[in-house]
């Protein structure tokens, strides 16, 4: 059986790679986006995204700020006994 030398497959990856770029260069020339910005804004807002600048921060209420029980969202037990 024949071995195989580093330089062989260097000089092949080395072929690959560049043989890879030619075809991508080919492939992608002239090749424009076809969505223009708007169309991307539509597309995110049907997905749910939207702009930092429209999310409205609710401030917790004074009830939820003077209450210093906490509760176990599942079960409903009260938590305060665990901490001390």
């Amino acid at each position: 059986m024949h071995k195989f030398h580093i330089k062989s497959i260097l000089l092949g990856i080395g072929m690959g790679i560049v043989l890879t770029a030619i075809i991508s260069i080919i492939y992608l020339a002239g090749n424009q986006p076809t969505m223009g910005r708007e169309e991307i804004i539509e597309k995110a807002r049907q997905y749910g995204m939207v702009f930092k600048e429209e999310v409205i921060l609710i401030e917790p209420s004074e009830d939820a700020k003077n209450n210093d029980t906490i509760e176990n969202k599942t079960t409903g037990e009260n938590l305060n006994s665990d901490l001390n």
